[in-house]
């Protein structure tokens, strides 16, 4: 029998206070709740679904929901259609569609199990901003002001799905790293090639539970 541990109620204020002014965070009461219920969601249906390791139940706010927040580090828009590629348990599209109300979130997966139990979620939380699409990335034709990727693809895979779904003055956040700071140049260059402008962007460790590197692209001829 999965043992469930449940996060440590009234979590959000804690973790959001350490994130608001480096993220540009500004969180009311109503998304401070809906935060911890996503958080008890996590721990009460995600993760014995599989959708999160059991062990993550943990360290759910440092090493995924603070993390996740942690992307508005990355992008300026508040207000227009955002992507979260693979977002398996809704990691970072819901966190960030909870304190962006403005941004209107697809959470896109491949999964139907996955796409099932996030269409689940969005119904508890009662999110009016956030869509489930269930589809591969490749067969996605429209295009984003913010493209998210936190753990389903590398660097190196993003940059062309990334090039072709963001929008002329948008902005993409891909995870890097949470162990190591990584290639900055490499990265960089690889970016420029598909026609992205990139630049890497560090969480410190005392806003999670390590750093974190996040990379940040624009199309190279948009001017921010």
């Amino acid at each position: 029998m999965f043992n469930v541990k449940h996060p440590t109620p009234g979590a959000a204020a804690l973790w959001t206070s350490r994130l608001s002014q480096r993220c540009g965070l500004e969180v009311d009461d109503e998304a401070l709740t809906a935060l911890d219920d996503y958080a008890a969601w996590l721990a009460t249906e995600a993760a014995p679904a599989g959708a999160i390791g059991p062990d993550e139940v943990e360290r759910l706010w440092p090493r995924h929901l603070a993390d996740s927040l942690a992307y508005a580090a990355g992008f300026d828009h508040r207000q227009g259609r955002a992507l979260d590629i693979g977002s398996g348990a809704g990691l970072p599209g819901i966190p960030l569609a909870i304190v962006r109300p403005g941004l209107e979130i697809t959470l896109l997966d491949r999964s139907g199990r996955r796409a099932a139990l996030l269409r689940r979620v969005v119904r508890i939380l009662g999110l009016p901003n956030v869509r489930v699409v269930e589809a591969d990335v490749d067969t996605v034709r429209k295009s984003y002001d913010v493209v998210l990727a936190r753990a389903s693809l590398r660097p190196e895979q993003a940059f062309s799905p990334i090039a072709r779904l963001l929008s002329a003055d948008g902005e993409a956040v891909v995870g890097v790293s949470r162990h190591s700071p990584p290639d900055a140049a490499g990265l960089e260059a690889a970016a420029a090639r598909h026609g992205l402008r990139a630049e890497m962007v560090t969480v410190p460790a005392e806003m999670l539970d390590s750093p974190a590197w996040l990379l940040r692209m624009t199309h190279r001829d948009h001017h921010s």
